[in-house]
């Protein structure tokens, strides 16, 4: 049963990467051919203690790395500092040659789906020289997921349509719920550092429905809801942007999607 199931989970991710090709407009890639183990990026986001923006304002909320004892050794580095960290770690995903991770065939159908479309939309980007900037790209990689699953699917599984929509909803929820967070969160710094960190012992509450021990408190800092700013910033707008027109459109069609995007991308895209 167990060798069955897998075998269906790498048959429906070839089978969606192939139509995310054919009829969704992504560029041909060599990415989700084939099964192996997990390759691993870490992670570290670093915010200010008194407002949830980035330390370093150079190049960005986060710092990556290849090699975890470089990692682990600069975690214990920062945190000499003054300053809110959050390690991450990420499976190595959203690169041409990116393939079948092992651990992604554990997840759910609808989650496999959304993980599939959603990093080749970012390979897509990367092929065509597409610069919509990172928050940018990510809400569009989670429109095109979304949007795609739901009509791959709904000319033989409603029922998994239907479960994509409850997902997207579910996003929305969360990420809207974020938005209006970080708004209070740091209003309540702009009044003192210290009724801002006081707001921010609630901020754990937010995460409970999408943690599997939900009766456990959940511990955030400034650096944890700066790590999910990336995804929530615009999702909104560019939902709204794209709503109604087919992913294939705006996917083969630079200047449609720049058109639509307008006023979110970077002053050099548009």
């Amino acid at each position: 049963y167990i060798m069955r199931k897998l075998e269906e989970m790498v048959n429906l991710v070839k089978e969606l990467k192939a139509y995310a090709v054919t009829e969704l407009g992504i560029s041909e890639n060599p990415s989700f051919q084939s099964v192996e183990e997990g390759e691993w990026f870490y992670g570290i986001y670093v915010s200010r203690t008194d407002c949830i923006e980035p330390y370093f304002k150079n190049y960005g909320p986060y710092e990556t790395y290849t090699d975890e004892k470089e990692w682990r050794d600069r975690i214990a580095d920062l945190s000499k500092y003054d300053i809110d960290i959050n390690p991450v770690v990420w499976e190595a995903l959203g690169f041409k040659e990116c393939q079948i991770k092992k651990s992604l065939l554990r997840a759910s159908k609808s989650r496999l789906s959304y993980v599939v479309l959603h990093e080749n939309a970012h390979i897509h980007c990367e092929i065509n020289n597409l610069k919509v900037g990172g928050q940018v790209e990510e809400s569009l990689a989670d429109c095109f997921a979304f949007e795609g699953a739901r009509i791959y699917f709904s000319k033989n599984n409603p029922d998994m349509a239907k479960q994509m929509t409850q997902m997207q909803n579910h996003y929305f929820e969360f990420y809207t719920s974020l938005n209006e967070l970080y708004s209070r969160i740091n209003e309540a710094y702009n009044r003192s550092k210290e009724e801002g960190r006081a707001l921010l012992e609630t901020a754990g509450d937010i995460f409970r429905p999408f943690r599997r021990k939900k009766n456990l408190k959940y511990k955030v800092n400034n650096a944890t809801l700066l790590s999910h700013k990336n995804y929530s910033t615009h999702s909104r707008q560019v939902f709204e942007a794209l709503k109604g027109i087919h992913p294939r459109e705006y996917m083969a069609n630079k200047d449609l999607l720049y058109e639509k995007l307008a006023g979110l991308l970077p002053p050099k895209a548009e």
